[in-house]
């Protein structure tokens, strides 16, 4: 199995859900990174290995590292740290990480999973929008600053790829797989897990 990004897909045309048969456009050197490791594996599948690609949207939840904008708006609001963002305005898919290793087992326990998969919610969501309601859920007064985010410089900015949301279709039909943790749950645990809670 191959943890693929959706940083391989880059800015989609229109927007309307992402499905695996979308051209690959990617906008930064993570996704160019991603994508030739997604060629090497289905590549391999061509000669006859069983691997399939889990190509995972944004990923939300407890312990997110500080090099994503969750885990470093968390470590900030937690510091009283300026809470620094590249955008307001980018919409992405998050979904939890108990929900992509879930996924992930599915995958491996059936006989034969199609080559690629998308792994997301199924939802485009505004940076603005959850970054307001994580800042509730902390009880901060924290306002968001738009700037540069020194710790976030291997993914896209939004002025780059300014939507994305994956079709989950075809891993739905596949693995009998669905996410099962909402945004808000997972931004609750992800607060809560920054503090041992």
């Amino acid at each position: 199995m191959q943890l693929g990004s959706s940083a391989e897909y880059g800015a989609p045309a229109e927007q309307h859900p992402i499905d695996e048969s979308t051209a690959e456009r990617p906008t930064s050197p993570y996704g160019y990174s991603k994508l030739a490791a997604t060629q090497i594996a289905l590549h391999a599948r061509s000669q006859g290995l069983a691997v399939t690609v889990l190509r995972i949207f944004n990923v939300s939840g407890p312990l997110s590292p500080t090099s994503t904008m969750l885990g470093g708006a968390v470590a900030r609001l937690r510091s009283g740290e300026p809470l620094i963002v590249d955008s307001l305005d980018g919409w992405r898919d998050y979904v939890d990480v108990r929900d992509v290793a879930a996924a992930a087992v599915a995958t491996i326990q059936i006989a034969e999973a199609p080559p690629l998969l998308n792994i997301g919610s199924g939802r485009a969501v505004r940076t603005g929008d959850w970054l307001k309601q994580l800042i509730e859920i902390s009880g901060t007064r924290a306002e968001p600053v738009v700037g540069a985010d020194p710790q976030r410089t291997h993914k896209s900015a939004a002025s780059e790829v300014s939507w994305q949301c994956a079709d989950i279709s075809l891993v739905q039909r596949a693995l009998d797989w669905s996410p099962q943790i909402t945004l808000d749950q997972s931004l609750r645990d992800t607060w809560l897990a920054a503090d041992g809670g």
